[in-house]
């Protein structure tokens, strides 16, 4: 018999008002509620719908937290903005973004919370891998353009036929340096031809335009500007998003339970796709809980065909319960063919193996820590430990995998691929 688990307690009190804001969608809890009131001090009633409404106490309304979580939703907005703009999906990662805040009350606001991790918060939402608060206008400027405009409602019946002169002048002027001016001043001042115009903040437009390279959006507490440059890394990890899109929507067309685990497999030319892959399998796997992942048709499944980025994709989707049962009901006259390794994972293998090899070699018991160094001028070796370093670490019981000679050890060289390294292992105690 298992422990019984963790008690939520809360106040008969809290129970009685919920269940009065709620009477009209749970009328039969309701009613075993509201007869339970006479131990809370309140007055007993026949049903909770003869209540009042309960009244909300002001007192406890968090205004700072509401303030925060209004600015996270105005950030995340805005950044979605900007990448409408740029026509660039949320899947697709970006490498940075730059927010510049209307005041340092809402940048304090930004960053006093209590609660949670907001730079993360944001990443997280709109996928970029970092982002950085500016502070300085002039900082601002190799981001995005400011243009000014006359606010031409308010300023129509005030300035009448010198309304053109400001527009003309607002528009040569030095976006930057005047925003900064009104930011002191809460004013500038024009020179005309015939004499000087006083403008308020209120009493100018500010526009801006991004420049190359990046998208913009303006909202009333701050402006976001995304980079739209892209790499090879950030689109092959927006390529492997994708497909996890494609095996979530084809595990719903199979009804799957959230929990299933399944087999894939994906057929392609594409070598664009066939990197994306290699690259983040095990994303791809832990996303789709995906036991494997393969090169090759799945049994017991039928094919989907797909574009990503305008590269085909054949899509095999099988639920790995179903499969295993399929393979024991199965008498199979000729044995399968195995699934295809991509060629790092094959070289991480045999790393493993040389690894283990060398631990006999040493009579180290099956449960002693080691320490591995690894000295090798191929870059082929170098991407293999790179992609594959915390899967060798843990078949090896390694405690660390680093580039060098480890302390204590012969070092003892060998070829994978063709490739040379030279291996030097010795025990963690």
């Amino acid at each position: 018999m298992h422990p019984p688990g963790p008690v939520l307690k809360i106040p008969l009190r809290s129970v009685i008002y919920l269940t009065m804001t709620t009477a009209e969608y749970t009328q039969q809890d309701c009613e075993t509620s509201s007869h339970t009131t006479h131990r809370t001090g309140l007055t007993p009633l026949a049903s909770v719908h003869l209540a009042a409404y309960p009244k909300a106490n002001e007192a406890l309304i968090n205004h700072k937290m509401l303030s925060e979580i209004q600015l996270m939703r105005e950030l995340v907005s805005l950044g979605r903005a900007a990448r409408s703009t740029g026509q660039l999906k949320v899947r697709q990662p970006l490498a940075g973004m730059k927010v510049m805040f209307s005041n340092p009350e809402v940048a304090g606001i930004f960053w006093g919370s209590d609660v949670i991790d907001n730079v993360r918060v944001i990443q997280d939402e709109l996928n970029i891998k970092e982002m950085k608060v500016l502070e300085d206008k002039a900082e601002f400027e190799e981001y995005v353009s400011f243009t000014l405009l006359p606010d031409f409602k308010k300023l129509g019946p005030k300035l009448g036929k010198q309304l053109p002169k400001v527009k003309e002048y607002l528009a040569q002027a030095d976006g930057a340096a005047m925003l900064t001016e009104l930011d002191k001043n809460q004013k500038v001042v024009l020179k005309l031809s015939d004499g000087e115009v006083e403008l308020t903040n209120e009493e100018i437009q500010i526009r801006l335009t991004a420049k190359e390279g990046w998208k913009a959006a303006q909202g009333p507490s701050c402006v976001v500007v995304l980079s739209t440059e892209l790499t090879e890394e950030l689109l092959a990890e927006g390529r492997a998003r994708e497909v996890v899109r494609l095996i979530q929507d084809r595990r719903k067309e199979l009804n799957l339970n959230y929990t299933d685990r399944i087999l894939v497999g994906i057929q392609t030319p594409s070598q664009l796709i066939g990197q994306a892959l290699h690259k983040h399998i095990e994303y791809i796997k832990g996303e789709t809980l995906a036991l494997d992942l393969k090169k090759g048709r799945v049994a017991n499944s039928e094919p989907f065909e797909h574009t990503v980025d305008g590269e085909e994709l054949t899509l095999y989707v099988a639920s790995a319960e179903t499969a295993a049962k399929a393979a024991t009901e199965t008498e199979i006259a000729t044995e399968p063919e195995p699934a295809e390794e991509l060629p790092s994972e094959s070289r991480a293998r045999e790393i493993i193996r040389l690894i283990q090899n060398r631990r006999k070699e040493l009579a180290l018991n099956a449960t002693d820590r080691i320490l591995v160094g690894i000295q090798t001028p191929s870059r082929i070796i170098g991407q293999t430990l790179y992609e594959h370093i915390e899967y060798i670490k843990k078949e090896t019981l390694a405690l660390d995998l680093k580039k060098g000679r480890t302390a204590n050890s012969e070092p003892f060289e060998h070829t994978v691929d063709g490739e040379e390294l030279t291996l030097s292992i010795a025990a963690a105690e």
